[in-house]
């Protein structure tokens, strides 16, 4: 049977009834709507005196919503529902730099936000379309920034991250817990000591870095949908080097890359993944500590090599860029039977910008050994749904300015 096939459903009725009756399959819909608004204001200082700065306010709201409709050909209505969130954030930010001698300035800096997040949810917008109450949390929080830089070639920098906490917008009934569906906020202590070195041919620039995170975010598959939960604390520390060469003033190379021997979660109980044998019930679930084992997706090595080259004429400039991507493997699931296999990638563009700047013409390919890998992973009781990376593209773009 031939069926056509619109924003992921069976377009036509009919076709749909068809599929209904000869297969024992469902029409699954989940429309989604996202509205946002957001509002910034800066002030920065001027001129060259020995203290600088910049300070801000920031304002953010947004309203997502996610339906579910099963089935609304023949058995209508059998699940029509809406859940929703809605966010109101508030940041205040500021950081000063002050040179305290030619040599050494000292960069301190800070941004309070504020997160409030609201869940609604209709059950039936048939049956019952006034919305039930869902979770409802805010948080706070201040992050720090401070960094030192005694030279223009080192400098050690402290700073605190801080990631809004999730609400996960789940039909409950009315007067149930709604507290397993808040996932807190997740917080990072940064530390990073570094040094840069440039001159006419070659620049160089090396940090070591360490993280602490803690309230570290992951994602669960309920058997429904993906829920957001937290994994207690987690840890890193590493290495990052990048490197250009001007080999000549048309041809540079620039090389780059980040070694994390270890990152790893500190305390982690009640993980859960799904092992085979499979059964008429699906996977066996497991939950249990995953402490000491690494993060999920965070490979040990990744490294990037980039050649560059452009030539300038009468009629305009030439460039074309070549770049090749490595990764190491990396575990996708917490039950460390699934990785992301290592990998590498090569990608190229070749370009012409007129003289004047007003047409512009750039040939790209992406992946041009259309080597596949999995670069996510679902894991259920019922199967792993990977994510594939895309394969080879290859395509064009046009500029014209007037």
């Amino acid at each position: 049977m031939r069926v056509d096939v619109s924003g992921g459903a069976i377009a036509d009725p009919a076709e749909r009834l068809r599929c209904y009756v000869t297969f024992p399959c469902l029409d699954f819909q989940v429309p989604q709507l996202t509205r946002t608004t957001s509002a910034e204001l800066i002030w920065t200082s001027k001129g060259a005196s020995r203290f600088k700065y910049v300070a801000g306010v920031f304002a953010f709201r947004g309203n997502e919503t996610a339906g579910t409709i099963i089935n609304p050909d023949v058995l209508p209505n059998l699940v029509n529902s809406d859940t929703g969130v809605i966010t109101h954030s508030y940041a205040a930010f500021a950081e000063g730099a002050y040179d305290l001698l030619d040599s050494l300035a000292l960069t301190v800096g800070g941004r309070y936000s504020h997160d409030r997040k609201k869940g609604t949810v209709i059950a039936n917008r048939v049956t019952a379309a006034t919305p039930i109450p869902g979770p409802d949390a805010g948080w706070g929080s201040f992050t720090p920034r401070y960094k030192l830089d005694p030279s223009s070639n080192l400098y050690f920098t402290y700073s605190k991250g801080f990631k809004s906490g999730v609400i996960n917008p789940v039909i409950v009934l009315p007067g149930s817990s709604t507290e397993a569906l808040v996932a807190a906020p997740e917080s990072l202590d940064a530390f990073e000591v570094g040094f840069k070195k440039g001159a006419h041919r070659l620049s160089l620039a090396a940090s070591a870095f360490y993280y602490q995170y803690k309230d570290i975010q992951v994602q669960n598959f309920s058997g429904l949908t993906i829920l957001t939960s937290n994994a207690a604390k987690a840890s890193i520390y590493g290495i990052d080097v990048d490197a250009t060469w001007n080999v000549s003033d048309e041809f540079s190379l620039r090389a780059a890359g980040s070694w994390l021997p270890k990152a790893k979660y500190n305390d982690f109980d009640g993980a859960i993944y799904y092992v085979p044998p499979l059964s008429a019930s699906g996977l066996t679930t497991y939950s249990e500590s995953v402490a000491g084992k690494r993060l999920l997706r965070t490979p040990k090595i990744t490294a990037n090599l980039t050649g560059h080259y452009k030539r300038s004429t009468q009629a305009g400039a030439f460039d074309a860029t070549v770049s090749v991507y490595y990764t190491s493997r990396s575990p996708l699931e917490l039950g460390y039977r699934v990785y992301a296999k290592a990998h590498e990638q090569i990608n190229a563009t070749f370009g012409f910008t007129s003289d004047e700047s007003r047409f512009s013409v750039a040939f790209f390919a992406n992946n041009i050994t259309n080597k596949a890998f999995v670069q996510g992973l679902v894991p259920t009781a019922a199967a792993d749904m990977a994510v594939y990376n895309p394969p080879r593209q290859v395509g064009f773009t046009l500029k014209y300015g007037y």
